[in-house]
């Protein structure tokens, strides 16, 4: 072929005047990104795509462009994407066969061990694996060159492997060569020679008279392919040293060295295996089958500076590479990843395939032309050089390399080529930034996951279905359901192996890294052995068995009706069309292998970032290729939605108005009355069940909220009629709904979890809340910052500490910052919460008697025990007898105090708070009086003991009496806090007004108990009655 000489801007003039379909397309593609650096609006949103939603945004446009046969070959390349989560299951099986159960030491020993197998393995068959390695199947070989007298008189030449000598020499340098050895009609031995890469020829020839001095050169030349290329083994060991080691030990340990010799072999047949998926696929040859398999025990040693970050080199070469300097003899490690990268090239061939085949079958289309690379360079198959404009996209068919050709940018999205994605600079920032603990603990390593993700995955697939499941809420969620049960068997067993369903499902390209997966332990290197050690990986297993399974029942339930419908309920025959389609369905619904090219970035730093955006563009994608549908099911959510909230604030306001911040708006709501818990004044604990919606839907509902309170506030305040109907109705918590919505936009409120930790720690703020955590007094003492919910572990440990150490660090920005990477939902933690609780109980009962003697006296609270507890708190929860605004104010008012003079005051508060909670079903009883008698003590000894003056004494030594006489006349008292707080003021008018505004924040049953304690309280005198009747009639609030 000539080759062209002619710069990169004449080549592309050149083929711009072309009539080819493809090039115009890469034309009027370069005009476009022309148009979208201009701002053309369309394509700037094209480009917004790319970087936030899917990476591969262009090439899949430009698929589905060309019609029914393009999106055959988009599903292809998003069931590409599940080729290495399918290496991951396939190595989790080999790695539980091969590996589980081994010692640390039997872990370290296997490794060496196989890798010295392997030294003899290739020591033994060097010359196979030098040919191997640089496709020359002469090096290392001698060729006998005779030349005989014929009957006729002339010379006859008989050359063994003449045709191997021309493929490598070409036809010119054989001729010469045999045209030399003619001249001297003697028996010859050639041997092949590798030159240097400044030599003209890359290969030549020297002849010898013996066969032995020709072996000893091919042999030589063996060893130089075999360094020059850096198949050497770690520190240069020898065969020899290999054997004696392995000799020695067998000699020192024969039962362990059979068992690891054992689990050898079955380790080297694991690869042996993939060799085999290799040849099936047709990623390689027969011959280079054939010569691999020759070799016998190979393992893929892993070398650092040979890391292919971009999959950019053959498997091959990293069979048989390798570097004496930073070797990698970790089993797991070089288990783990050869599985993982060949499942994916697998995939991404076969995705490749189906590529090649559209273009055979469609030769016009505007989108992929066959190529071909001469000497490094690309050209059309009528040999035109490719310039710039165009990248390459390479497929194995048969075991022999093909080139396609596509414009570069398309090419590039096809591959998957995205410097910044796939850079190691990523990698070192998601540790820095402390997303893999988060994760760990959110979803990979908490059971409780399943129970908050399950109802969100059900709502979210059955939004997404095309016409799979009815449109009618209620009649999908039971098809959706009946589908869940039919595929149980196949989803929840014990099993490691994925059967029926489950394993079509993972053959077909449905498999991806779940939430649950992307919070699992994925390092490799010094940590692989806490990967493998049986124990920590049966830890593991356990606590994301939940989790994995869930995020896979809901997608082989869809998978299931799919296919249902597409085979007429059983009527037509199952086709392998018809399965992957109903695979790609299943997965397409919620694909967190998709991604923006930069949002995939940016999730190595903002946990889950990726995930909501898929969730956020899933919707989005649904309202706009099936518009009528994704209506219809909105207005049945939204119309669910209202029914609900509307049913619930009718019959149920004292639940909505006491259901905490976090739940408000985010779950569906159901009461559970049966459950209520009555409180000690006369109220309760309303118990709810709830189930979690995803932020989208979680964003509707609480749109609902908004406005249906705004309207019913706007309609109470034009005609002042309120219709029978709880005020409560219209004067809705509007903060967090408002929260709610923004939580569509997954990156608003997130940060990196060491960032948010370090605000904490350095800035004492709460991105999440927007505003200080810690509110109270400011003291010198950074030791005394404790909020009202500081758990006793974070406030007595760095009380303990500054003690002890002199260090100071505030218990109540710690607790945060250890939260924002811990991740307090998580089901362990909360196991860890309850632990802790009662190990603080058992201290104090162990080393105070008082305290003992008072915990007998105190009434157990279910609402405040099922609240922390695991599993349970996903699924129940139960509101506050006081209203929220109440709260927030006794939450103030506990900030304040925490730290006041030493935390004087707080240990006044928890002993009143404790007297108050004493049961008073136990009341005139030995056990009652005793605890209150120590309460008492112990509140006033701590305000005696401490340094405060005579004044602030005497004043917490009043709420002391104020909490006593609410106590005995009348009972228990939910805030009381709030009680002993307007007790202080002398000013009897201001007593009256705090009451009142009280009051009016309080619901009416509220209302009607606060003025039924008030009148059994001393405060009740005339000068307050006068002050408070005239401005409670005022306001309605008393008759």
């Amino acid at each position: 072929m000539a080759k062209a000489k002619c710069s990169v801007g004449k080549i592309q003039k050149e083929l711009l005047n072309s009539d080819d379909p493809l090039v115009r397309s890469a034309s009027k593609k370069d005009e476009e990104n022309q148009k979208a650096l201009d701002g053309d609006p369309v394509k700037i949103f094209d480009k917004l795509q790319k970087w936030i939603f899917d990476a591969q945004f262009d090439v899949k446009k430009a698929l589905y462009d060309e019609g029914a046969a393009g999106e055959v070959v988009v599903r292809g390349v998003e069931l590409s994407a599940g080729g290495s989560a399918e290496g991951e299951v396939q190595y989790s099986q080999a790695e539980d066969e091969v590996l589980s159960g081994l010692t640390k030491e039997e872990y370290q020993l296997f490794g060496s061990l196989t890798n010295n197998m392997r030294i003899e393995s290739i020591d033994a068959n060097k010359k196979i694996v030098a040919q191997n390695t640089i496709r020359d199947g002469a090096i290392g070989e001698v060729l006998e060159i005779d030349v005989e007298q014929s009957d006729v008189g002339k010379k006859k030449i008989t050359i063994e492997s003449m045709v191997r000598a021309k493929k490598i020499l070409g036809d010119e340098r054989t001729a010469k060569m045999i045209k030399g050895i003619i001249r001297n009609p003697k028996k010859t031995y050639i041997t092949m020679i590798v030159q240097s890469d400044l030599a003209k020829e890359k290969y030549t020839y020297q002849k010898y008279k013996t066969a032995e001095e020709a072996q000893a050169e091919a042999d030589i030349q063996v060893d130089k392919v075999l360094k020059d290329m850096e198949i050497i083994h770690p520190k240069n060991k020898t065969a020899e040293e290999a054997k004696r080691w392995r000799q020695d030990f067998y000699k020192r340990n024969p039962v362990v060295y059979r068992k690891l010799h054992s689990r050898a072999k079955k380790y080297f047949k694991v690869f042996s295996d993939q060799l085999t998926l290799m040849r099936k696929e047709g990623l390689i040859s027969k011959q280079d089958y054939d010569n691999m398999e020759k070799v016998g025990d190979y393992s893929p040693r892993r070398y650092i500076q040979y890391l292919d970050a971009h999959n950019e080199h053959n498997a091959l070469e990293q069979l048989t590479t390798g570097s004496s300097q930073a070797v990698l003899t970790d089993p797991a490690v070089l288990l783990k990843d050869y599985i993982i990268r060949l499942y994916d090239r697998v995939a991404r061939n076969r995705s490749a395939s189906e590529l090649w085949s559209f273009m055979k079958d469609n030769p016009d289309n505007k989108m992929v032309r066959e190529g071909k690379l001469v000497d490094g360079k690309l050209y059309t198959m009528d040999d035109k050089v490719v310039g710039g404009l165009y990248g390459k996209i390479h497929v194995k068919i048969k075991g022999k390399d093909h080139v396609m050709i596509m414009e570069k940018e398309l090419a590039d999205q096809w591959n998957r080529f995205d410097p910044l994605w796939n850079s190691n600079a990523t990698r070192v920032v998601s540790h820095l930034s402390g997303t893999p603990v988060l994760k760990a603990m959110a979803t990979g390593l908490n059971p409780g996951f399943m129970f908050a993700n399950l109802p969100m995955d059900m709502f979210f697939s059955w939004f997404r279905s095309k016409g799979d499941y009815s449109n009618k809420a209620p009649v999908g969620f039971y098809q959706l359901s009946s589908d869940m049960i039919k595929v149980w068997s196949d989803v929840w067993h014990r099993g490691d192996k994925p059967k029926g369903r489950a394993l079509q499902y993972l053959n077909e390209g449905g498999m991806m890294s779940f939430l649950t997966a992307q919070g699992l332990h994925k390092d490799k290197g010094s940590l692989s052995f806490m990967i493998t050690h049986p124990k920590l990986k049966a830890a593991e297993k356990a606590l994301s068995f939940l989790g994995q399974k869930s995020e896979l029942w809901v997608r082989l339930a869809v998978r299931e009706r799919v296919l249902r419908n597409r085979t007429k309920n059983g009527k037509l025959p199952e086709t392998e069309d018809m399965r992957k389609e109903a695979t790609w369905i299943a997965r397409k619904y919620l694909d967190f292998a998709q991604g923006g090219s930069v949002a995939k970035v940016l999730d190595k730093g903002f946990p889950y970032l990726n995930a909501g955006l898929r969730a956020t563009h899933g919707m989005l994608e649904t309202m706009k290729h099936d518009k009528a549908n994704a209506a219809w099911k909105m207005g049945s959510f939204f119309g669910l939605a209202s029914a609900l909230y509307v049913t619930n604030m009718l019959l149920h306001p004292e639940l909505m108005e006491g259901m905490d911040d976090k739940d408000y708006g985010t779950y569906i709501t159901i009461p559970m009355p049966w459950l209520d818990e009555d409180t000690e004044g006369g109220g309760k604990n309303r118990a709810y069940f709830k189930i979690r919606i995803d932020p989208g839907q979680a964003a509707i509902q609480s749109l609902v909220m908004l406005m249906f309170s705004k309207m019913m506030k706007g309609f109470n305040g034009a005609t002042g009629l309120d219709l029978g109907i709880d005020e409560r109705v219209w004067n809705v918590r509007e903060e967090p709904l408002i929260q709610n919505i923004k939580n569509m936009i997954p990156l608003l409120g997130n940060a990196p979890p060491l960032m948010k930790s370090y605000l904490a720690l350095a800035h004492n703020y709460d991105l999440w809340r927007g505003r200080e955590n810690y509110r109270g007094q400011k003291q010198g003492d950074k030791s005394a910052e404790v909020n009202w919910n500081t758990h006793p572990v974070f406030a007595k440990g760095f009380k303990f500490l500054k003690e002890t150490t002199g260090l100071e660090a505030s218990p109540a920005n710690m607790q945060l910052a250890f939260g924002q990477i811990l991740a307090p939902s998580n089901s362990v933690m909360k196991m860890l919460s309850i632990t802790t609780d009662y190990i603080d109980k058992a201290i104090v009962n162990a080393t105070d008697e008082d305290q003992r003697e008072i915990n007998k006296a105190l009434k157990f609270e279910r609402a405040n025990f099922l609240r922390r507890f695991p599993f349970v708190s996903r699924l129940l929860s139960y509101s506050r007898e006081e209203n929220r605004e109440s709260v927030k104010r006794s939450q103030k008012i506990r900030e304040d105090d925490a730290s006041v003079k030493q935390h004087v005051q707080n240990e006044v508060n928890t002993s009143m708070n404790q007297l108050n909670r004493l049961n008073s079903k136990m009341k005139n009883t030995n056990e009652y009086e005793d605890a209150m008698a120590l309460l008492i003590k112990k509140a006033t000894t701590a305000i005696e003991n401490s340094s405060l003056t005579e004044y602030q004494q005497n004043r917490m030594k009043r709420s002391v009496k104020i909490q006593i006489e609410l106590k005995k006349t009348v009972g228990y008292i939910p805030d009381p806090m709030f009680w002993r707080t307007i007790s202080y003021e002398k000013d009897k008018s201001i007593q009256a007004h705090q009451l009142v505004t009280e009051m009016l924040n309080s619901r009416p049953e509220r209302r009607a108990r606060l003025y039924e304690t008030l009148q059994k309280l001393k405060m009740y005198n005339n000068a307050f009655r006068k002050e408070f009747v005239s401005m409670a009639k005022k306001h309605k609030l008393i008759p």
